[in-house]
């Protein structure tokens, strides 16, 4: 199904990861993913793609506000246009892609400091933001071309196998202050992760992901460096007892 198109299922699956993807906050106030999944899947999935930019638009507006909404809606208009009128070709997606992501940022935020005033903090900001984005859309392409040609027999390579963790470091990060019913969303979904890793990986896959998951909250905000350890130790041990099965994997996982 993926390698001839999407169903409807799958739009509502990318749907609702634009959403989370466009809460994903990094450093203080930067949202780089919006703009980079939006030109991976409207480069992935020409015209159609750049509908994603609805659900993207619905997520920035329940964490950006303002001035910065304008700047970041701005962000999606022209790359959705963009995408609508100009099909990438495949041959040059790998530099162009990224180039494009970073034009709409820099051109939407040099119209917003055009208007409030220039100064050097603000254009360094958004030179990094700029290049972020377009480093991710250049991760999102790889994911995108990994799920289109996935088989049940074929292993990710390593290459992929890193993009996939880095988009779930922006899951991680866009599920900050989802509750329901007064859990914490993130947490369980970091747990899940880490067990599930550590059951399929091992000790050294499941520490590697504790760590990721304990580093996730201090990419937003500021937390106690304490809790990547403890992340870690519980991902270790998830993994150290995964030989005794899942009931063993969650038993060592609450033991660390």
């Amino acid at each position: 199904m993926l390698k001839s198109g999407v169903n409807v299922g799958w739009w509502v699956l990318w749907s609702v990861l634009a959403f989370v993807f466009a809460r994903a906050q990094i450093l203080g106030g930067l949202y780089p993913f919006a703009p980079a999944f939006l030109a991976a899947i409207a480069t992935t999935y020409p015209k159609k793609g750049a509908l994603a930019a609805l659900p993207l638009m619905l997520g920035l507006m329940t964490v950006v506000s303002g001035s910065d909404l304008f700047v970041y809606a701005s962000i999606m208009l022209l790359l959705a246009v963009t995408f609508l009128l100009y099909t990438v070709d495949g041959r040059k997606q790998w530099f162009v892609l990224p180039g494009m992501v970073f034009a709409a940022v820099m051109v939407s935020k040099g119209l917003a400091m055009a208007v409030t005033g220039f100064n050097n903090y603000q254009i360094l900001i958004g030179v990094f933001e700029g290049l972020l984005a377009g480093g991710l859309s250049l991760v999102f392409m790889v994911i995108f071309n990994a799920l289109r040609r996935f088989e049940v027999s074929r292993h990710f390579s390593t290459d992929e196998t890193i993009c996939i963790f880095i988009a779930c470091v922006g899951i991680l990060c866009g599920l900050t202050g989802v509750e329901i019913g007064g859990l914490d969303i993130r947490g369980i979904v970091g747990c899940l992760l880490i067990i599930a890793v550590a059951y399929l990986g091992g000790a050294g896959a499941g520490a590697a992901v504790g760590a990721l998951v304990g580093i996730v909250p201090s990419l937003a905000q500021v937390v106690s460096p304490s809790i990547i350890a403890a992340y870690s130790f519980s991902g270790l041990l998830a993994g150290v007892f995964s030989g005794f099965g899942r009931l063993g994997t969650v038993l060592g996982f609450i033991l660390g």
